[in-house]
């Protein structure tokens, strides 16, 4: 009996040697046991201590025997930091405490994982009512990533729910606004998943002033325009007709929105994503798509690889050396004279159309009301194309950014050029310390148009 007491008092012993707020050593970082978090045994980091450009943070560690989960960045952990270029949030962690990157010139880019099985199971259940804790798989504090003036992107879209905290993640007011990425200058494109606001006063985007590029799966682009006003030149001044639709019509706009389609296929999924951003070409009102009701014969029948009896879409065209991207199966055959037969698999629910002289056109079936093509159904498009002429802009200094249409293009020696769609087209030249210079340009059919800027320095 004396020797299970022993046993008992020792194993109490050992257990109550890793008490809350105990911190730590493991590998490259600094730790310290949380109290307060979604896990039943988790640890925040509370220090880098690698000096690692681009850093790997751990899921889990283990610690006397016993795992934990690396769930909080907390404040300052990477504050100052000199060499980072680039950082991987892991996937159990949901939450970026005060500072937890600041100041890190050096850093180009972030990257959140997906949430694990365990977050994605704790987030999808109703929380206890701690301090702190939000309905996210991703909380981030007061700023987080403020002054990482080489910050380029973040993109986060991994991640269902994100919750902007205008205080320190278990409480303390800081000043009532939420600066995440205050004076990230050089921030040019943020993706985001849907977008919880916890303060109506944020400064989400205070001091990023390149920022050209935001996407978040919240519909309603409204809302976003305070965090874009006076902070985001390029934002506040090309868009400005998004922020007065309605959702249903955002909704629209973004089915027709063919760069959407090109930039990332994640975003032609049903949910309908939010992209503040010049949205590019569409189809011309005279093309239309339609299901035929021609019986496919066998003598035209095509398999895939899987055996399957592929649909056939015949795109009507008179224009020559089309070429098509998609889920094509073997080769184009030309008929009738104006006719492309494209086999495709089945389930396709697009195809690319690209034309000498032309913009390259991207047919989206769910448009025209047929989520994808069928097996055995053959299906019919018009196409008349979307005629194109060159537009050189001649600049000086040769260090500004241009944009035409809302998005930015690069230039060399101080020359950007570029084919775009007949007719009008906005434009702006601007470089820090100059006047920017804007206008609109009609590109005609008759030849190329070209344009000298020259800015003028802004008066100090």
């Amino acid at each position: 009996m004396k020797t299970h007491r022993t046993a008992l008092v020792l194993i109490l012993i050992l257990a109550s040697s890793v008490s809350w707020g105990k911190s730590f050593r493991v590998g490259d970082y600094e730790y310290e046991i949380e109290k307060k978090g979604l896990y039943s045994n988790e640890v925040k980091l509370k220090k880098d201590r690698s000096n690692k450009i681009c850093p790997t943070i751990p899921e889990t560690i283990n610690y006397e025997g016993i795992e934990y989960t690396v769930g909080i960045i907390d404040n300052d952990a990477f504050k100052d930091n000199k060499n980072i270029v680039s950082i991987q949030i892991p996937g159990s962690v949901h939450a970026l405490g005060m500072n937890a990157f600041k100041n890190l010139n050096t850093l180009r880019k972030v990257v959140a994982l997906p949430p694990t099985d365990e977050l994605k199971t704790i987030v999808e259940k109703p929380l206890e009512q701690k301090p702190g804790l939000f309905p996210a798989d991703l909380a981030i504090g007061f700023c987080s990533f403020a002054k990482c003036e080489n910050l380029d992107s973040i993109d986060l879209s991994a991640r269902k729910t994100i919750v902007l905290v205008p205080k320190n993640l278990y409480g303390t007011k800081a000043w009532g606004f939420s600066y995440p990425f205050e004076d990230c200058k050089s921030l040019k494109s943020v993706v985001f998943g849907d977008v919880v606001f916890t303060d109506d006063g944020m400064k989400i985007f205070k001091g990023c002033h390149a920022l050209d590029n935001f996407v978040t799966s919240t519909v309603n682009p409204s809302k976003f325009k305070k965090f874009f006003e006076s902070d985001c030149p390029f934002m506040t001044k090309v868009y400005p007709k998004i922020y007065s639709m309605t959702e249903s019509e955002y909704t629209a706009y973004l089915n027709n929105n063919l760069r959407l389609a090109e930039k990332n296929s994640k975003m032609l999924s049903s949910e309908p994503e939010v992209i503040i951003n010049n949205l590019g070409s569409t189809t011309t009102e005279s093309s239309h798509f339609l299901e035929t009701s021609d019986i496919m014969s066998i003598p035209i029948q095509r398999k895939d690889n899987n055996g399957n009896i592929c649909p056939l879409l015949k795109v009507i065209s008179t224009q020559n050396n089309l070429i098509f991207e998609g889920n094509i199966v073997g080769n184009i055959d030309y008929k009738n004279g104006n006719q492309y037969w494209v086999y495709l698999s089945p389930g396709s629910q697009k195809i690319r159309i690209n034309a000498p002289g032309n913009n390259p056109e991207i047919i989206i079936f769910n448009d025209y009301g047929i989520h994808h093509l069928e097996s055995r159904r053959i299906y019919e498009y018009s196409y008349e194309g979307i005629p194109t002429q060159k537009l050189k802009i001649i600049y000086i200094p040769t260090n500004a950014t241009v944009l035409i249409d809302g998005n930015i293009y690069d230039g060399e020696n101080g020359i950007v050029e570029t084919d775009l769609t007949l007719g009008e087209h906005s434009y702006i030249v601007a470089a820090k310390g100059f006047v920017s210079s804007e206008g609109v340009v009609i590109l005609k059919s008759d030849g190329q148009t070209n344009i000298n800027i020259s800015l003028t320095e802004a008066r100090k």
